[in-house]
């Protein structure tokens, strides 16, 4: 019983760990916006697409407040070479996120960053270019005809996989307490 206990406070203080995780405070203000050639030059990926999957980036356990879309690349002009990219950016407001909304077709400006805690994400914010489709008509035209991206690939599948991959190690996690604890009744 005490083996049990034990094993209770170390998965509790486990979870803990990955659930307290305070969201820093943002205030978000943009200065005059850069042309569309600064903005180029500055973004790692420029892109035209739809947002296909709009998503809430876990923390831990819980939401983090941050937003991950899936983007169905039509058109690139810089950095997007795949069919699909992920972009991470804020819930809007303060934290300067844009609102995207699935089924809508986007101008995308990103740049890689760790502003959102990633490790090197792409993002974008409502300083830059970023815009609908139908408002960035000025950006077409000075950016003209882009490519089509190179590479096949599908992220909601890999999405799937990892959900599939976490649920077969917490379904490992569970069985092993299980014999440990048949174990411990035993003696």
């Amino acid at each position: 019983m005490k083996y049990l206990l034990n094993v209770l406070v170390l998965v509790s203080s486990i979870f803990i760990c990955f659930t307290i995780n305070p969201n820093p405070a943002n205030a978000c203000s943009c200065i005059e916006p850069l042309s569309v050639e600064d903005e180029l030059a500055r973004s790692e990926a420029v892109f035209s697409g739809k947002a296909v999957k709009v998503t809430d980036k876990e923390a831990g356990f819980r939401k983090s407040g941050l937003k991950r879309i899936i983007f169905e690349v039509h058109e690139t002009w810089k950095g997007a070479s795949d069919s699909q990219i992920l972009i991470t950016t804020g819930s809007g407001g303060g934290d300067c996120g844009i609102e995207f909304r699935e089924g809508e077709d986007y101008l995308v400006y990103a740049r890689q960053s760790d502003m959102y805690g990633g490790s090197g994400d792409l993002v974008t914010i409502m300083c830059d270019r970023t815009a609908k489709l139908t408002e960035a008509v000025e950006d077409m035209e000075l950016l003209g005809e882009g490519s089509p991206p190179e590479n096949v690939v599908d992220l909601q599948e890999k999405n799937i996989r990892t959900l599939l991959l976490w649920g077969v190690c917490g379904a490992a996690a569970v069985a092993g307490l299980v014999v440990v604890e048949r174990k411990m009744k035993k003696h």
